[in-house]
Formats: structure tokens, sequence, C-alpha cells
């Protein structure tokens, strides 16, 4: 299911060390940034489910082809949204419920690295941003619906590359992780 054409995507064995730690068979795990799919391509090898947000119709619907109908149905939800919205953490809502949890087990964060790569025209998408503080405040909102969504005592993880602007090191994952301690999640490990 895996392919390379994608620019986002970030690599299986980050999904497969991160479920094989923090996850059991048939737990599910929430990605707000679904992309490519690597977390719902992971979480069916491993035994486990996945619910995925993602902004662009167009990406969810060639994401969804990867799987097979029966997957779409039992194992691996696909919800087209702005993971920062009402409407998503209500359609997440939604689908544990049909999945037969109240919350999920494990949280996947993976977003665009500020305005490195445009993600897509929308102004939702954190690569449109007008600053990176802005961007910071966006990513809070959609770690605010993660961490209302996540199961007490489980695991976040947020895959984060720093970028280079101006002369300058800026350290986006230092900065979306202590936006991510604000909402009350806790540093276990930096990778």
């Amino acid at each position: 299911g895996h392919s390379n054409e994608y620019h986002g995507n970030y690599i299986p064995q980050i999904a497969q060390q991160i479920y094989e730690r923090y996850t059991k068979k048939n737990d599910i795990v929430l990605d707000l940034f679904f992309g490519s799919g690597t977390s719902g391509i992971e979480a069916i090898n491993m035994g486990r489910r996945c619910i995925g947000v993602e902004l662009k119709d167009e990406l969810a619907e060639s994401v969804s082809e990867k799987f097979t109908p029966k997957q779409l149905v039992t194992d691996v939800n696909i919800i087209c949204a702005d993971s920062a919205s009402e409407i998503a953490k209500e359609k997440i809502k939604a689908r544990l419920d049909i999945m037969g949890a109240k919350k999920a087990q494990l949280l996947m964060l993976h977003p665009p690295y500020d305005d490195i790569i445009k993600f897509s025209d929308k102004k939702e998408d954190l690569s449109n941003c007008a600053t990176t503080e802005e961007f910071y405040d966006l990513f809070e909102k959609v770690a605010k619906n993660g961490y209302d969504l996540l199961e007490k005592g489980r695991f976040a993880c947020l895959i984060i590359g720093d970028k280079y602007a101006n002369s300058q090191h800026i350290p986006l994952g230092f900065e979306c992780m202590a936006r991510m301690n604000k909402l009350g999640f806790i540093t276990k490990a930096i990778i």
C-alpha cells in the first residue's frame, strides 16, 4: 500500500515502532493529518484500526483506494475535514461510536512543516499560515481535538521536522511539543 508519489508521507517504520510499543491488537489509532495513509496501512498490517482525518477531498478519495471496501467499513475510516474544527471532532466521535469505543488509544500527528511545502490552497491548511506563530496556534487547535479524543493514560506521537529560514533554525518540533504540553500532554521521549 505504500508508495513514494506523495511528498508528505513519513516512513512506515515509524508507525510500526510506535504501534508495537504503545498499542495492542484492535486498538484505534487516530491520525489527524492522514495524508497518504501510512497510519492506516500500518494499522491494517499490525491488526490495529484507524481513523484518519484528511483536509483534501481528492487525497482522501485516492488514499481510500489503498484499502479494500471491507477494510473501509471495519478497520479504516477516512474523514474529509479540517482537523482543527468542531465538525471533524463530531465526525470522529461518531466513527468511534460505530467502532465500539469512546476514545482512540493512540494519536498520530504529522503536520506540514509550517510553510516549507505548500499542501493545498485551503485557508485551514497549516502550510498556508501567514506566520510561524499562526502555524503554532492552528496546530494547537488540532492537538486539542486530539487530546480530547484520546483515551486517558494513552500516547500521542508528534512527527515533525524543523525548518531553516532567514539564516535561522526554527525548531518547529519543540514549539509544537510545548503547545501539546500546555494542553495536558506529558512528554515521554524525543526520538
